[in-house]
Order: structure tokens, then sequence, then C-alpha cells
């Protein structure tokens, strides 16, 4: 009689010993079966609320995953977009310098080629009024071209 007492409690715990290794094992969803005695009953009931818990707790863990997953991708195309866009901002920069260094340069020059040609011209006809005036031109156009070449390669 004895050993049927013994037997009646120690057969689904057991049992329940087995189901809790499978579950350290596989994981997943395993469920105990609440059946026998009230004590064994209430462990089955403790270890399914148990694994209820820690799938509830794996499945926000892969949601708050999932989540980080899709705002890393997010800031990865950001800021894929916002680099392609400083390239490009800075390609255009480098063109528009290109092209006023161009503009602005070629006439400065011809300026100050042509009050050179002047004031040689004015001084060795004896016109020095009109040769301190160009040399004053000429001046003011080095000085523009000065001020140009430092914007341009600021």
């Amino acid at each position: 009689m004895q050993r049927v007492k013994v037997h009646r409690i120690t057969s689904p715990l057991q049992k329940l010993s087995g189901i809790m290794q499978r579950a350290e094992e596989e994981g997943g969803t395993i469920r105990a079966p609440v059946t026998g005695p009230s004590e064994i009953k209430a462990m089955a009931g403790v270890f399914n609320s148990m694994m209820t818990v820690l799938e509830d707790r794996d499945k926000q863990l892969r949601e708050q995953n999932e989540n980080l997953e899709a705002q890393v991708a997010l800031r990865t195309s950001e800021l894929v977009e916002a680099r392609d866009q400083a390239i490009l901002a800075s390609r255009h920069k480098s063109e528009f310098l290109a092209n006023m260094s161009h503009e602005l340069r070629t006439p400065l020059n011809a300026i100050i080629g042509y009050t050179e040609i002047l004031i040689d011209d004015m001084e060795v006809g004896g016109n020095e009024d009109a040769a301190v005036d160009l040399r004053r031109v000429h001046q003011a156009a080095n000085n523009l071209l000065a001020m140009i070449n430092g914007i341009l390669d600021l």
C-alpha cells in the first residue's frame, strides 16, 4: 500500500521532470499536463505559466530586434542618401567655382594686359596724365584679380 502511494506521487513527478528536461533541451511551446496530486498539479501549473512568460519575452525580444533592424536599415538609407546629396553638392560647387574662375579671371587678365600695353604707349607718346590714370586702372584690376583668386581659393 505504501508503495502505491509513493508511486502515485513519484510517477507524475518523474513525468513532469522529463517534460522540464525536454523543455530545457528543445525549448519551444512544451507544456506539462496538469494532472495528478494537487502538489504536482500546482507545480505543472507554475511550470506552464513560466513557459508562457518565457515565450512572451522571446516574442517581445524578436519584435524589438526586428524593430531595431528596421530602424538601422532606415537610418542607413538616410545616411546613404545624405552622403550622396553631399557628394553631388560638392561636385556642383566645384563646377561652379571652376566656371566662375574662368569667367572672372579671363576678362580681368584682358583688362590688365591691355592697360599694360596702353601704359607703355602713353609713356612713349609722352602722355603722362593718361599713363597715371591707366596705372590706377591696372592696379585696381590687379587688386580685383587678387580678391577673386582669394575667394575662389577659399
